[in-house]
């Protein structure tokens, strides 16, 4: 049987897939976003990728 991944590794794991689909949309065109936008987007994935605290459902 497979073992779940520690909860940091599961944060860094959709923190990953998270920016690479931003970074499709945008690369594509179907989404646009502003500077601001763009930074705080980073910041949340920073902060999710760091986070001590667990994710919903650990």
């Amino acid at each position: 049987m497979r073992q779940a991944a520690p909860p940091r590794r599961r944060r860094a794991r959709l923190a990953f897939f998270t920016a690479e689909g931003l970074f499709m949309l945008r690369y594509f065109k179907l989404m646009t976003f502003s500077g601001e936008e763009w930074e705080a987007i980073q910041e949340d994935l920073a902060d999710l990728f760091q986070s001590a605290d667990p994710l919903p459902g650990d």
